[in-house]
This record gives C-alpha cells, structure tokens and sequence, in this order.
C-alpha cells in the first residue's frame, strides 16, 4: 500500500479509515516514541472520558465525512455519531503518530501540485519516506519535551495544580492563524522557492506537542472536563454543513489562489497563454482540469481583485480560507492580504 500513488482514490482511503494504519517503509527499526499507557488508543479504553473533551479531540476530523459516507457505515453497523466516528490520529510513521486530517490536507495539495525531495518528484507515498523520517524525530521532540518548551517556561515561579492545566488547555484550544490551531488549522505541506518540501521535523514536533497534550488531557478527565464543558456553552452557534471540507473547492477557488500568489511575488499573468494557463491548471487542479482553469481565468481576469464584492462573487464566503489553504505560499499571500486589507 506504501507504492499506492498520491490520488484522490488513496486519500479517500486515508480519509475514511477506520482503524490506524503502522506504515513499514522500509527495514528502518520503528522505534516506540510513545509509551502504550500514554497512547489515545489506551487512555480512550481505560478511561471515562467527559463528552466535552471527547467532543473537541474529534473536531479536526468531524467534518470529514460527508452524510452519504456516514449512512455507508452505518448500514455495515457503525454505532455512534458522525462528528466522532474518525479517530484523529489514524496513521503512524517510523513510530510517530501523523493526524488524519492534517495527512489528508497535505496529501491533497500534493496531488494537485508538483512537490520534489532531493529533486525527486513526490508521485507516491512511499516517496515521502525521508519526510516522514525527518517527521519522526520531530515528533519524538515534541512529545517528550512539551512541558519543558510549551507550558513550564510560562508558569509562574511557584505555579499550581490549576495552573499547569490551564495552561495546556490553553494550548489545545488556542487558535494562531496559518501558525498554531488543533480543531481548524489545515496547512499543505511547506515547500521553498524550487517546491521542494521542508518543515518535516516542524510538523512532527507540533504534532508531537499535541499528541502529549491529548495524552495529558485523557490522563486527568475531571481537572479538564470543566474547561472544555465551559468552552462548549460559550460557542456560538455553529453553521450546520453536510458538505465535506476537502471536497468544497471549485476552480475558481484555485485560480484566485494563483492570482494572489501573483500579485504578492510581483508576477504578470499569462494572459493570452491558453497553453501555460492550462499546465497550471493541470499542475493545480489535477490532470485533465487545465481548460477549465483557463476558461475561470478569462471569465475572472477583468474584474478588480481589491474589491471584496468581486471576490465574493467569485469565491463566495469563504474565499479567503480557500485562497490561503491552496496557496502554495500562504504566509506571503497572507501578508499581501493584509497590506490590501482584504
């Protein structure tokens, strides 16, 4: 399954995969990072875990599942909701626990874009093998130092019980945009100027972080149940959305993602390359969608992007998030956001 290539049909797989995957690439020795007794898997079993922190550990993965793919589980005897029925952390990689939906998001942007390692060009999974290596080592950093790094050093000097669990509260819930978030932030993989992939260690040591801070949280379900129930009666009323987060973006959502790349590097479109807008099309989109990437550009190139009505009328809502979740330089698209105040 490791040779399986980048494609929809396999990130389904990796979507809608009830149990954990324990990938073996290679020879390379899988050593434990985490201890049984600190796994979710156990502390979930061993456990009486409160709805609430249940209810928040399932939100990265709760709108993966569309109603049609919960009614398929369901008619093969799946008992439960369908905002919990995905375990987050569903893969494991040379001993390191990878998160679904974050798998999913990069893997996704990898099959719509060309992305190398040493030159190579990412096609299959197993192609990731380094990667996931240098992720490994990240994650084990993460997931034995994050009190050290994350929450002792901002404690006060003589610190309490209550502090320290408000502090690693604080930690899962808080929400940085594009930089920190547990329940919504979903980043592609970070690539340099050539589009090669960088970060692999960053991503496992921020995983790292929370995967220990899960472990901690599960550990202690009465000094943490009334945060998170406090959370829950403070949120505001959310809107309901059948449709799949990964499946919601058009074209056009992609064109206006490479026009805001454009004009945060200074590049000129191709106007007029039918040819050029096509490969990018295909290069973006998937094979085989170039034409209707160029047919969105003609129909979207005349109209001002400064104006925020333009853009709602092409992106809809949501065409900000889209726009940075498909950039392929979101921190530089975000800045140029900022500077046009969109």
């Amino acid at each position: 399954m490791s040779k399986k290539e980048i494609n929809k049909g396999f990130i389904d797989y990796l979507r809608l995969n009830f149990g954990t995957i324990n990938w073996i690439f290679d020879k390379t020795e899988q050593s434990e990072i985490v201890p049984k007794e600190l796994t979710h898997g156990y502390l979930l079993s061993n456990f009486n875990i409160d709805d609430s922190i249940y209810k928040y550990y399932h939100l990265p993965t709760s709108n993966l599942l569309s109603d049609s793919e919960f009614q398929k589980m369901k008619d093969t005897g799946f008992v439960g909701n369908k905002e919990t029925a995905l375990r987050p952390y569903s893969n494991i990689v040379y001993g390191a626990y990878y998160s679904r939906s974050d798998l999913v998001w990069k893997l996704t942007g990898a099959s719509h874009m060309q992305m190398f390692i040493d030159g190579k060009e990412i096609k299959y999974f197993a192609d990731l093998i380094p990667y996931f290596k240098e992720y490994a080592k990240g994650f084990q950093d993460g997931f034995n130092e994050f009190d050290n790094k994350q929450i002792n050093p901002f404690l006060t000097p003589f610190p309490e019980k209550q502090d320290y669990v408000n502090k690693v509260f604080e930690y899962i819930t808080k929400n940085l945009f594009f930089k920190h978030g547990w329940a919504n932030l979903r980043t592609g993989f970070t690539t340099n100027q050539h589009e090669e992939i960088v970060a692999a260690f960053e991503d496992g040591q921020q995983q790292g972080y929370f995967y220990r801070a899960w472990s901690t949280v599960f550990s202690n379900n009465n000094l943490f149940a009334p945060l998170f129930q406090e959370y829950f009666k403070t949120l505001p009323p959310q809107p309901i959305n059948n449709e799949t987060d990964i499946e919601k973006y058009t074209a056009k959502h992609y064109l206006l993602a490479y026009l805001f790349e454009c004009n945060a590097k200074g590049e000129s479109f191709p106007i007029g390359n039918k040819k050029e807008l096509e490969r990018i099309g295909n290069e973006r989109i998937g094979a085989g969608k170039g034409n209707r990437f160029y047919k969105v550009f003609n129909e979207v190139i005349n109209k001002d992007l400064n104006a925020e009505k333009n853009l709602l009328e092409i992106g809809g809502e949501n065409w900000r998030k889209a726009v940075i979740e498909l950039s392929k330089a979101p921190e530089l698209v975000e800045k140029y956001l900022q500077s046009k105040q969109l």
